[in-house]
């Protein structure tokens, strides 16, 4: 279970290694680690710093609104004459911005939910899992690497890097060709049309994501989220919403509308990430090839952690699907969603904003204090509405759906059990990433999904088709306290605090109150149901002193500070 990565790069004249002994997955090494002071020249490239809170804790008195830290560095001496990031004001608008996507996809997910039949569902949501294999693997291991650097690539590191990701690209596309095509020959179920749609979908993304990957990372280096998160929205909503449009407008078939809507969306994305990040052209040198390897060996381990993370969360489309069918993989994939919808607009300004800070802070117990705020944040804020989802949906899958996704309905309540420990996995899952090596990262998921793939057979053995919903609901916590263990040598105590903070919410009790209440004592009519989710809603959302207080923060931050120019 020991051992670490290391890259000899010391040999190099430009090279400062900021970090000289960062532990490989050894949890009882906590020492403090003198960063680089960022200096002049590092200006437009390095994150700029503020001087450290003495208190350390988002608690205390003008701590940061939505459990974030403060836009500083924790360690590092402040760089005088370089603006320092306004984060508040930078996580309001990825808020915002993540808002309009979420909205737009949302309202997308209905209309499909009416149009499609479960089968076609599930082949959009292979197509998606395909999809992530590109985005996930490739474009996020990568940039992340980049965020946890210590210094940005230089211009020919960047040209190599870009050639590099190119040709991956390049094979990656040409072995799917080759997948597409015995697919054909040997895959029982899958039409022509179904092989069409799996191989250029998931090429779209294959060949758009290293024009992605530097411009990207170059904006969270410097926490410009604002004009990131807006040219992200706008990808994700032409991504998702488009289809519905050329279905309804256009007449065109399932598969084809969402490929050029994913086309489209990709190079939306990519003109305007390139606009504002010009590329790096020019052959590079040896040496920048060496870095670009260098970087390429770190991402490794990274790719094998997102491709860990992307079969544990899609075992619906590997097993379920595999046994049962797409239908099964649609009423899975339909549940799924509406999971993310009600949580994941609140967990994704999590992981975006969490890593670039966690990377840079040295300060442990700072950051683990900022880490359950964020739970108690995440939790709060999402457990009213996935309360009221589950009261009013039932009404809705008669009067909207017709009954379509009645199956999912029995797998919702473990579905959303699942969410709850996702909204504690998201923050405690940067803080491994920013703190340990992408090896102990990449061994922590390995035997999350192992777990939950053992887990997943036994119960579809025993329970059919709706086992994998009580397996998710189950290894959910362990997976958890694997994370937890990998960070800390005494794990038990900091577990603990982590899962007080999902089941101690106070909007979360509210919330199962009111629910408890209505299952057992109420029996209202359909418009009677839909009244008392939104009041419990509402009263669980203004009864949390938590959430109260951070809105007063957000509000008072968001409006007052000045932004960074």
């Amino acid at each position: 279970m020991g051992g670490e990565i290391r890259f000899d790069t010391r040999s190099r004249p430009d090279y400062h290694d900021p970090m000289p002994d960062t532990p490989a997955c050894d949890p009882g090494r906590h020492e403090q680690v003198p960063v680089r002071a960022p200096t002049q020249s590092d200006s437009g490239s390095m994150p700029p710093t503020a001087p450290p809170d003495s208190q350390g804790s988002v608690e205390a008195p003008g701590s940061p609104p939505l459990g974030f830290p403060d836009g500083h560095t924790q360690g590092v001496p402040p760089a005088d004459n370089l603006p320092r990031p306004n984060l508040p004001r930078q996580a309001m608008a990825l808020f915002l911005a993540s808002g309009f996507s979420f909205a737009v996809v949302g309202l997308s997910y209905l209309a499909y939910s009416r149009l499609l039949a479960p089968a076609d569902f599930g082949l959009i949501s292979t197509g998606l899992f395909l999809s992530a294999l590109a985005t996930a693997i490739f474009e996020g291991s990568l940039k992340n690497v980049l965020i946890r650097s210590s210094r940005p690539p230089e211009l020919l590191d960047r040209s190599a890097l870009f050639l590099a990701m190119a040709i991956l690209a390049g094979a990656a596309t040409a072995m799917l060709a080759v997948s597409g095509i015995l697919g054909r020959m040997f895959a029982q179920g899958l039409s022509s049309t179904d092989l069409f749609f799996l191989v250029g979908f998931a090429t779209i993304y294959l060949l758009t994501f290293p024009f992605l990957v530097l411009p990207a990372a170059a904006l969270e280096r410097r926490f410009e989220f604002q004009r990131l998160s807006l040219i992200e929205a706008v990808g994700t909503a032409l991504e998702r919403g488009l289809p519905l449009f050329f279905l309804v407008f256009n007449q065109t078939n399932v598969p084809l509308s969402f490929i050029w809507g994913a086309l489209i969306g990709r190079l939306t994305r990519l003109l305007a990430l390139n606009l504002l990040e010009p590329p790096a052209w020019g052959w590079p040198t040896r040496e920048a090839w060496a870095t670009a390897r260098m970087r390429f060996m770190e991402a490794m381990s990274l790719m094998g952690a997102y491709l860990a993370c992307l079969v544990r969360d899609n075992l619906h489309v590997i097993i379920v699907g595999s046994l049962f069918g797409k239908a099964w993989i649609g009423y899975y994939s339909w549940g799924l969603q509406l999971g993310m919808l009600t949580s994941q607009v609140f967990a994704q300004i999590s992981a975006r904003v969490s890593l670039p800070l966690y990377s840079q802070s040295r300060d442990e117990p700072s950051s683990w204090t900022n880490v359950t705020s964020q739970i108690r944040l995440l939790c709060g804020l999402t457990a009213p509405l996935a309360i009221g989802t589950l009261i009013v949906l039932p009404l809705l899958n008669e009067v909207l759906f017709l009954g379509k996704w009645s199956p999912t309905l029995r797998l919702l309540p473990m579905l959303f059990v699942r969410m709850a420990t996702g909204l504690a996995t998201t923050p405690v899952g940067m803080l491994l990433l920013a703190r340990r090596e992408p090896l102990c990262f990449w061994r922590t998921n390995f035997i999350w999904t192992l777990v939950e793939i053992l887990g997943a057979i036994l119960a579809i053995l025993l329970v059919g088709p709706i086992g994998l919903a009580w397996s998710y609901a189950i290894v959910g916590w362990i997976g958890l306290w694997l994370q937890v263990a990998s960070l800390e040598d005494r794990p038990g105590s900091r577990f603990a605090r982590v899962v007080a903070a999902i089941i101690g919410c106070r909007s979360l009790l509210i919330s199962l109150f009111g629910l408890a209440v209505l299952h057992f004592g109420l029996a209202l009519d359909s418009m009677g149901q839909i009244c008392f989710a939104l009041s419990l809603a509402i009263t669980a959302y203004l009864a949390d002193p938590f959430l109260r207080e951070k809105g007063r923060d957000l509000a008072g931050k968001a409006t007052l500070l000045p932004s960074r120019r």
